[in-house]
């Protein structure tokens, strides 16, 4: 049996470029590396929180949906004034990166390198990952109901962008 990492197919996913669009939306997953839970702690979480309302109001991009889980974060953006999504990923980890290794008082990796980002083709795709992204803390049991999850688009309604 072949694993994935064996296989002559992964070498070539991870020399592929990000793609770049201009006018559409992205669903774009990034993870803490090695898949650390540090997005538990809440001041932790509260900088990538402040962070993604910072760089929308900066008009780097419209934020559709998001999730801050545990490990990984999933958002629905849609990238503003020529800025790419590689672009608006490297801000948004390099400086959340400074500001949670500050509060820990260390200098260690905190994003894995790189990013997963999917085209947003339609309304209804859209839809479809908004409700995906909203229900993953009620998939892990972190929350009763989407709105209840603090870290989310589905509690911050009234910051969000509207499709």
């Amino acid at each position: 049996m072949v694993s994935w990492a064996s296989c002559p197919a992964n070498k070539i996913v991870k020399k592929l470029k990000h793609i770049n669009l201009e006018g559409y939306a992205y669903f774009v997953t990034t993870n803490i590396y090695h898949r650390q839970k540090i997005f538990s702690n809440s001041p932790i979480a509260d900088i990538v929180l402040s962070a993604l309302f910072f760089l929308r109001d900066k008009g780097y991009y419209r934020l559709y949906s998001f999730v801050i889980m545990p490990e990984h974060l999933h958002l629905i953006i849609l990238p503003q004034n020529k800025k790419t999504v590689s672009q608006i990923m490297h801000s948004l980890k390099s400086y959340t990166a400074k500001k949670i290794n500050n509060l820990l008082g260390r200098s260690e990796k905190i994003w894995q390198a790189g990013f997963y980002e999917r085209i947003i083709r339609n309304q209804d795709d859209l839809r479809e990952k908004a409700i995906y992204i909203e229900n993953n803390p009620v998939r892990k049991k972190l929350a009763e109901e989407p709105e209840k999850y603090f870290y989310s688009s589905a509690h911050n309604r009234e910051r969000m962008d509207y499709f």
